[in-house]
């Protein structure tokens, strides 16, 4: 049934008509009906699919309408989570309906991108994050033990930013300040970034899952936000940040063969930045540093998806308007990223990957002074 209301929503004519007066109420009202059903609890996906759908159809209210609908549809989601959270734990069974409702939050933001703005001339995102930070707040505290927690709020956190970017830059420090957060819980129990963390294996995967999710939605905000001055000084921060966490402990290759999940995530968050906004590493010549020095044994792994991203980031960053300022790092490591990728030719570079490989040592020797080149 959800799936069918998913279809018919999903038709814009069939959209535009169920918003109408005399069609909405009955339909938003059973609709929420049936999301408080016990039987809703077991099917999270019908959940969702059903949520998406009423979401589809509100954005096409107007805006002294659609405020007021918003919160009827996050209302009942927030009074079922908020008196979960208080008691959760890894163990916990009201563990995956808490992840339930996150996600269910989720679908609500995903959706107003395309919604109107509310009568005040605000997003309507603002209003939906106004009333669940609270909320989310709570359920981040609670997910530094749950890996499933992390991963929804996480994507409740990109899901937002990706709705409203320009008008959520009021609210990026404290988006950053959550995720980082997540980030910083689940590397300080992962044996590989943090060589006092409990080296169960199961527990050091779930902890290397939380900060690849955190990753990235870093990733996204930097995405998101990277051409926004007034965003600029806070993703360099926490950019900054990130790498005091993990490019040090990376760099030694045995954590790094550990954890290379972990370090693809960093490296395509690295080169994100590169991408979107090369500024914000080559304003911090510690942070440049340290990714280059991450380079090296990153280009040694025998990982795929490892030496892939060690090579764009290398290229990219090689290729940015601001390459010149690299000269004073590759004075000292030019030679030990030029012997890594030559080994990478020599071992283990896959066929597919060699191109990749060639492209990071063209485009490095390319940007090099005649110093640093010989």
């Amino acid at each position: 049934a959800a799936a069918a209301v998913g279809a018919i929503c999903a038709q814009l004519a069939c959209a535009g008509t169920l918003a109408q007066p005399q069609f909405l109420p009955s339909l938003l009202h059973e609709a929420l009906a049936a999301l408080s059903l016990p039987s809703m609890s077991a099917a999270p996906h019908a959940a969702q699919t059903l949520l998406s759908a009423m979401m589809r159809v509100l954005a096409l209210l107007p805006p002294n309408d659609f405020g007021a609908a918003v919160q009827a549809v996050t209302a009942p989601v927030l009074s079922k989570l908020q008196p979960m959270l208080s008691s959760l734990s890894p163990t916990s069974p009201l563990l995956d309906e808490a992840v339930n409702q996150l996600q269910l939050l989720r679908c609500v933001v995903r959706y107003l991108d395309a919604a109107p703005l509310l009568i005040d001339g605000t997003h309507s995102a603002i209003s939906v994050l106004q009333a669940c930070w609270p909320t989310l707040e709570a359920a981040r505290e609670a997910a530094a033990a749950s890996t499933a927690l992390a991963s929804a709020l996480c994507d409740f956190y990109v899901a937002t930013m990706r709705a409203a970017t320009t008008a959520l830059v009021s609210w990026l420090p404290q988006l950053l300040h959550a995720i980082e957060a997540i980030l910083s819980q689940h590397a300080a129990m992962n044996a590989s970034i943090n060589a006092n963390a409990a080296a169960a294996a199961d527990a050091d995967a779930a902890a290397a899952s939380g900060v690849v999710v955190a990753l990235a939605a870093v990733a996204t905000a930097v995405e998101a936000f990277s051409a926004l001055p007034d965003a600029r000084l806070h993703l360099e921060t926490v950019l900054s940040r990130t790498s005091n966490m993990l490019a040090e402990p990376l760099t030694d290759p045995q954590r790094l063969a550990g954890a290379p999940e972990v370090a693809a995530a960093y490296l395509d968050l690295l080169y994100r930045a590169a991408l979107f906004s090369s500024a914000t590493l080559f304003n911090r010549p510690e942070l440049l540093h340290a990714t280059l020095r991450l380079l090296v044994p990153s280009l040694r792994q025998t990982q795929r998806e490892l030496l892939r991203s060690a090579c764009s980031v290398l290229a990219r960053l090689a290729s940015a308007a601001e390459a010149s300022a690299l000269n004073m790092h590759l004075d000292g490591l030019g030679e030990h990223l030029l012997a890594a990728l030559m080994a990478a030719v020599a071992a283990h570079a896959s066929t597919e990957l060699l191109p990749r490989v060639a492209d990071a040592m063209r485009s490095m020797l390319q940007c090099c002074s005649s110093n640093a080149r010989e």
